[in-house]
């Protein structure tokens, strides 16, 4: 490549010459905590260098305003797909009449112009203002391949149900997951985390077959593992989202590799009512199942959720509120962060108002060291990833070196001998009297390496203890299901079709809250119960939007969320609180909201307060 000339692929390559080469490198990094360990800063690099370019992303700067020639090495043509559109943009279907009708709004055709007259970047809109619809018009405009990019498995059944209906694509649609990898197709589907895994070992062929990339849910795309995928495809890219920016602030990673928001449209047509509900409820630590505690002595949210899956007193508050807005003709969704909490009190509402008289999910019983030992000898089976583990041991016995030797040589020992650390152990001590260290400094190490080998044996013995668990609740959860009559569940455990089923057809669905907050299709959903508070202004965006579409005939949209009386719980209701009162003009806001039952509010009690709330 000519050093004085830049060149656009799947990045934009600089010649150094023209750059500020430290400066712009230190622009393109960024450092920000670790998911599982905020004490850690994990540091991302925005660009990569050869002897005479310097590569940036795509959308860092724009093209046409640098001071060099740029030569684009994107491909010049793709396969023309002939797919045909039944999409009228701006329009709706009303079930009753079997009719589409116009909305009177305009925000799809001036988002599909906005996006003909770019070269790839963000579309924001509000839940239910047609993402969806418009990303697949232009995907039929553009006539060319189409790699459809959602979060998870719920959301491509979702998109695959919705292109069947709007869209007649030859050959049908393609799919990348597990060992799948129908890729030669006018539009294929596939996860965040398949290309993620993927991305950077697909062969070029694959890569330059999209001229169009759509990541659903964009604001997922800087996570670690799904980055890859911003700058695999050399096509026009396109992200979706309602809340672009992150809380972390690495949205600049979507920036910089695919573009800016090119439309946005955030208003919403029904505002919804917002009520937070003061339960009173305290926790009883005195209590030896009251786990909610880290090991430093601090509440831990997780394990708080978790507990409110045991808390029978707090499901039938609950249920008690989602049986009086269905008995007013409403919809609802219950959503909480704990799996144990949505299966107890789907299993609750099927005992309290279907035919269900059986155990919940908590009644499951922890399995014992003596039924796996029993199932071990039983069957010989080892659990798949106990297997992996034992792999890992191996290897790690194989590359035991003692740091200080002069003599690196491995020791050898057949394969069979290999797979018991205790037989390195022995060899290693074998081979002490070659040495001249001190015989303490060799005890210590033999201390230290057997104490790892504790450490390994217990891992693969909480392997085994966990596996079985959730082969136990898998069960449970598959035995269940032809039970729930008159309820829906959406956990990971529940296929996605029935997941999809449910929201359909039942008056109550309860479900894991990423399963509510994000993608859920559901203009009937009036009303959203919220069992496990959080903080960000983002999640609680997308929350609104779950009600909030429009469809005539429609109740009020109105939004709980159960305040108990818990420090970090009140703590991230108040922050919702502010989030509502500062919210923009612009966006809607800003949002008011009662709190009822709360110690001096003069709302009076909840009770008093519930066929207002969940009536008309």
């Amino acid at each position: 490549m000519d050093p004085n000339t830049g060149y656009v692929s799947t990045w934009l390559w600089i010649p150094k010459s023209f750059v500020n080469l430290e400066g712009t490198k230190n622009a393109l990094t960024f450092s920000f905590p670790d998911p599982y360990n905020a004490s850690v800063a994990r540091t991302i690099c925005l660009w990569r260098e050869t002897d005479n370019h310097l590569l940036v992303p795509r959308s860092f700067w724009k093209v046409k305003e640098l001071p060099f020639r740029v030569v684009d090495l994107r491909p010049k043509s793709y396969t023309r797909t002939n797919i045909a559109s039944k999409i009228k943009l701006d329009h709706r279907f009303d079930v009753k009449r079997g009719i589409l009708f116009p909305t009177g709004d305009v925000v799809q055709q001036k988002s599909i112009d906005a996006l003909l007259a770019s070269i790839g970047g963000g579309l924001q809109l509000a839940c239910g203002k047609g993402k969806t619809i418009v990303s697949l018009e232009y995907a039929t405009r553009l006539q060319v391949p189409t790699l459809i990019v959602v979060p998870d498995t719920q959301l491509l059944e979702q998109w695959q149900n919705v292109i069947k209906e709007v869209l007649d694509v030859p050959g049908g649609v393609g799919l990348i997951q597990g060992d799948k990898f129908d890729w030669q197709k006018s539009i294929v589907m596939t996860t965040y985390h398949t290309l993620g895994a993927r991305a950077e070992s697909l062969p070029q062929e694959v890569l330059e077959w999209f001229g169009l990339v759509i990541w659903d849910e964009g604001h997922h795309i800087p996570a670690l593992t799904f980055a890859p995928s911003a700058h695999a495809f050399p096509g026009t890219r396109l992200y979706l989202t309602a809340t672009p920016e992150r809380d972390d602030g690495m949205h600049i990673v979507v920036e910089y590799h695919i573009g800016d928001v090119l439309y946005k449209d955030l208003s919403q047509d029904l505002k919804p009512k917002m009520f937070f509900r003061w339960t009173g409820l305290q926790l009883d630590e005195s209590d030896p199942s009251t786990n909610v505690r880290a090991g430093n002595g601090e509440l831990h949210m997780s394990m708080i959720s978790s507990h409110f899956g045991k808390w029978i007193a707090r499901m039938t508050m609950i249920l008690e509120d989602a049986k009086t807005a269905v008995d007013n003709g409403r919809k609802v969704l219950v959503l909480s962060n704990s799996e144990a909490e949505i299966i107890n009190m789907a299993m609750l509402w099927e005992t309290l108002y279907g035919d269900y008289d059986g155990d919940l999910f908590s009644d499951i019983p922890e399995p014992s060291i003596e039924t796996i030992i029993e199932a071990l000898e039983t069957d010989g089976n080892v659990p798949a990833d106990v297997v992996a583990a034992e792999a890992k041991r191996n290897m790690w016995a194989r590359n035991i070196r003692l740091k200080g030797c002069k003599d690196p040589k491995p020791i050898e020992l057949s394969d069979a001998e290999y797979t018991n650390v205790s037989v390195v152990l022995e060899a290693l001590k074998a081979r002490l009297p070659s040495y001249h260290y001190g015989e303490k400094a060799w005890e210590d190490t033999f201390v230290r390496i057997e104490a790892y080998q504790k450490d390994l044996d217990m891992h693969d013995l909480f392997g085994m203890l966990r596996l079985e668990l959730d082969r136990r609740q898998k069960r449970f959860i598959k035995e269940s299901l032809p039970k729930m009559k008159t309820c829906g569940v959406m956990v990971h455990k529940v296929p996605p079709a029935q997941r999809t089923a449910f929201i359909k057809k039942m008056p109550v669905v309860f479900a894991i809250t990423k399963y509510g907050k994000e993608g859920l299709d559901s203009p009937d959903l009036d009303t959203v119960l919220v069992s496990s508070p959080f903080s960000s202004r983002n999640g609680l965006q997308q929350l609104m939007g779950r009600p909030t579409r429009t469809k005539e005939g429609k109740k009020t949209p109105t939004i709980v969320f159960y305040v108990d009386n818990i420090g970090p719980l009140i703590g991230m209701c108040k922050k919702l609180m502010k989030h509502l009162r500062d919210w923009s003009h612009e966006e809607g806001g800003p949002f008011d909201y009662e709190q009822i039952g709360q110690p001096g509010s003069g709302m009076g009690s909840w009770e008093q307060n519930r066929a207002r709330i969940f009536g008309p």
